[in-house]
């Protein structure tokens, strides 16, 4: 990121958020700080959503790679618009970011249980900090 590039603020709840809407979505990777310092780099990452404030989307990025502090999520506990047949597990990384709406792709939603123990997940994490 070059010093005339910015991004928006850090998340910060308001009342009139859209909170665990649990939405999967596919984002350029350019689009993210996560993954960025990766040696082979993605073109494109799965997300999931958490809020929508105006014109962003605060996110959730996702991954293949398990790690103690991330979120999993099993395959098959987002129902895809088009399955697919290379699904795999997916682990969510607690740190949010923000993204523009017009840059994501629907993939489809989680089940409600997954959506539940996601905002029961981060609130730990915020207990935390």
């Amino acid at each position: 990121m070059h010093l005339y590039q910015r991004r928006p603020g850090p998340y910060a709840p308001t009342p009139d958020a859209d909170f665990a809407q649990g939405k999967c979505y596919l984002v350029k990777q350019s689009a993210l700080l996560f993954g960025s310092d990766r040696h082979d780099p993605v073109e494109w990452r799965v997300v999931v959503a958490w809020a929508t404030l105006g014109s962003r989307t605060y996110v959730f990025p996702a991954t293949t790679k398990r790690q103690a502090d991330f979120f999993p999520i099993p395959r098959g506990k987002c129902f895809l618009k088009r399955p697919h047949a290379d699904e795999r597990d997916s682990f969510l990384c607690p740190r949010i970011e923000a993204v523009p709406h017009k840059a994501l792709i629907e993939l489809g939603m989680l089940d409600h249980p997954t959506r539940l123990a996601i905002a029961n997940w981060k609130r730990a994490q915020e207990g935390r900090s």
